[in-house]
């Protein structure tokens, strides 16, 4: 059997190439047991970038694409490259910024839009060819598509309603697409969003919101206004109603327990949590212990991947945050330093360009330092009995680094009763927030790895005082001791 991805809006290949290296790695691994093949067929309708993917590497190109993912060497002719644009009719259409941040002009979002009308860099518009992907599959021989991904800037909705034979078929198993709110010109009141989701609703899929580390359903009554007419763009991903993989999907990717059992609640077209959250073969303690063992198997491949000399940003972001989370921070330093030197192109390199200066700037030491007298019992120096704004704002930052999306499932029991640590002297003190993150970790038995009725009381006081907090706008009466609050919390 082939794996058939189809990359609409390859740019410079990143995606492409993630596939071939991360099935490379499983055969390596013995993921596959070495059955089958992969074939990626990139669609790039810039001239430039679509001849750079098909081989084009002289010095001009390269100076021009810097962020080309060069893989000749391994994709062994398994990736092809066609140079058109894919939409819901075989026809011409006009593209803006043809080398640059390119875009078809009905469809973009205001963000690109603005940003490529300011770009000096920004060639004339030119015409490009557009396709079908139900053409292009039948032109191609193609009986089945493994993943369709699409990044379209603003017309993924055209791109999907050119497979909608494929989609009625189910002969795309899954779907990654961006869902465009109110940043892309609405149609009739609807946001392109709603109309996407319409769109798979008919087509008997279900969607789910990709988010940090868990999947958030949105088909059905689970679409709510938040997300119809939201001003952010994110990333979605859809599977016919019966795909059997998506429950697996859902508790591997899905770190936090709860939002997996609701998003596997939406596979059962329930907007409850319903079975999920009665089944003890998906209670915490197992859908923890799944997302734990994905996220390794996950840092396994990409280690493979980096070793088979795939010099992808993304793999290389990834593996520095799972050092950072494992307590290497020096050997994520390394890896850091070198994404964001290529900044800012990929997102990747982006998000290594904060990391970097937040490891460089030492700025946990400096937090560390600020709060180290309210730990050590200290009066602060205002003379109140409570912390004050600067040491509040460290110990918020510091939980958060033990909590946040990316910190590290493996290591997820031993964040969450840290960032407990970091937080009591807080919520002791009277800090609604701190109050609201105490009853929410405590009501989860995230730290202890198992919830109680000991656990749920408790949580139920924390709440109760945040609450009380938060409508007083101010610090109550009866606040304990700082002193009090840490030799408790100890």
């Amino acid at each position: 059997q082939v794996i058939q991805v189809i990359d609409v809006g390859a740019f410079a290949g990143a995606v492409s190439c993630y596939c071939l290296a991360l099935w490379d790695a499983l055969n390596k691994t013995g993921g596959v047991d070495g059955a089958g093949a992969i074939r990626v067929t990139a669609l790039e309708p810039s001239p430039l970038r679509c001849a750079a993917l098909q081989g084009d590497l002289r010095e001009e190109t390269l100076r021009r694409v810097p962020d080309l993912c060069r893989h000749q060497e391994r994709s062994q002719g398994r990736l092809e490259a066609h140079c058109v644009a894919a939409s819901s009719e075989d026809s011409e259409a006009l593209m803006q910024c043809p080398n640059g941040m390119s875009f078809l002009a009905e469809d973009a979002p205001h963000a690109v839009q603005t940003v490529t009308v300011s770009d000096s860099k920004c060639e004339e518009a030119t015409w490009v060819k557009t396709v079908k992907l139900d053409t292009l599959t039948k032109d191609l021989g193609i009986q089945q598509v493994h993943l369709l991904k699409v990044d379209a800037e603003g017309h993924d909705l055209e791109v999907l309603r050119g497979a909608s034979r494929l989609f009625q078929a189910r002969r795309i198993r899954f779907v990654i697409f961006e869902a465009c709110g109110n940043e892309c010109p609405q149609v009739k009141g609807q946001s392109q969003t709603e109309r996407a989701m319409e769109f798979f609703h008919a087509a008997g899929y279900v969607c789910f919101i990709i988010a940090p580390e868990m999947l958030i359903p949105t088909s059905g009554e689970w679409l709510t206004k938040l997300y119809k007419s939201t001003w952010h763009v994110f990333n979605v991903l859809c599977a016919h109603r019966s795909e059997p993989l998506m429950k697996d999907i859902i508790q591997q990717y899905t770190r936090v327990p709860r939002a997996a059992q609701f998003a596997l609640s939406a596979l059962e077209n329930s907007t409850s949590c319903g079975r999920s959250c009665l089944d003890p073969l998906l209670g915490d303690a197992v859908l923890l212990r799944r997302a734990a063992a994905a996220e390794l198997v996950v840092q396994a491949l990409h280690e493979r991947m980096a070793l088979e000399g795939w010099n992808l940003y993304t793999v290389d972001f990834a593996r520095a945050r799972s050092m950072q989370s494992a307590g290497q921070a020096n050997a994520a330093l390394v890896l850091y330093q070198k994404l964001q030197a290529r900044c800012c192109r990929e997102p990747a390199t982006f998000e290594a360009q904060r990391e970097y200066h937040k490891l460089k700037q030492g700025y946990i030491q400096s937090y560390l330092k600020t709060v180290a007298g309210l730990l050590e019992g200290r009066v602060p120096r205002n003379g109140t009995r409570r912390p004050g704004e600067a040491t509040r704002g460290a110990l918020h930052e510091i939980a958060w680094y033990h909590q946040r999306a990316g910190s590290g499932a493996p290591f997820e029991q031993v964040h969450k009763c840290q960032a407990l640590k970091w937080l009591s002297p807080l919520a002791e003190a009277g800090d609604a927030l701190a109050c609201l993150e105490f009853g929410y970790l405590t009501h989860f038995g995230l730290c202890t790895g198992r919830m109680t009725r000991q656990s749920l009381a408790e949580a139920s006081r924390w709440y109760r005082r945040a609450m009380d907090l938060d409508t007083q706008k101010r610090y109550g009466p009866g606040v304990f001791a700082v002193q009090a609050g840490t030799e408790g919390s100890r």
